[in-house]
């Protein structure tokens, strides 16, 4: 048995790569009613910071220790960590919706694959539709601002790539394993001289 465990720590050491993460999870193996606890280290003896109900789908988990025992979850405004033992991968064909953001300016775009996508700052609002590559990190589509919008009726064309890599967020001590660069075409809401407009930020991966 012990030798078993050794080949499994090694084979999570060796498939979880950048690409494996962030990606989506449920809880199995814990009783009814029970909770799967969410530790503030990688130590079953530090402190607890919550739990995951015993059936809780579609959790993400931003990336695994180098042995591949313990999830990093974000809970309220910092991170935890599960056993990932008692985690089962959510299938990749599922409907998915990426939650992006930035910051100074200030953005929001969410592009879901079975939900409404929209794209917000404090001035625009607009609803989004698009396109993806097969690899799932390339987004290519269009903004149609909203008439409370600040520019009602303008469309934007934009492209997105994301890339797998820690990504950090001002004011929270969340963890995010997804960076995205989004050129905006002809897009001057951010004031830019040349009416494109390219902004970089964090994403997070929603059920």
């Amino acid at each position: 048995m012990k030798f078993i465990s050794v080949l499994l720590l090694g084979f999570w050491a060796t498939v979880a790569s950048a690409y494996d993460f962030p990606a989506r999870y449920s809880v199995i193996g814990i009783p009814d009613g029970d909770l799967l606890p969410i530790f503030a280290a990688q130590d079953d003896t530090s402190d607890v910071l919550a739990g995951y109900v015993f059936d809780a789908k579609s959790i993400e988990v931003v990336s695994v220790s180098a042995d591949g025992i313990w999830g990093q979850v974000n809970v309220r405004d910092t991170t935890g960590w599960v056993t990932m033992s008692s985690m089962i991968k959510v299938e990749d064909d599922m409907p998915l919706t990426l939650a992006c953001f930035g910051a100074e300016p200030s953005w929001n775009l969410d592009l879901s694959d079975d939900k409404s996508s929209a794209w917000n700052t404090p001035e625009t609002r607009g609803d989004v539709q698009f396109t993806k590559s097969d690899d799932k990190l390339g987004y290519e589509g269009k903004i149609t601002m909203s008439e409370t919008s600040a520019r009602p009726g303008l469309q934007v064309d934009f492209d997105a790539k994301l890339t797998p890599a820690a990504c950090t967020y001002p004011n929270t001590e969340n963890a995010f394993g997804l960076k995205i660069e989004i050129l905006l075409k002809g897009y001057t809401g951010f004031a830019s001289p040349e009416g494109d407009e390219t902004v970089s930020g964090c994403c997070s991966l929603r059920p």
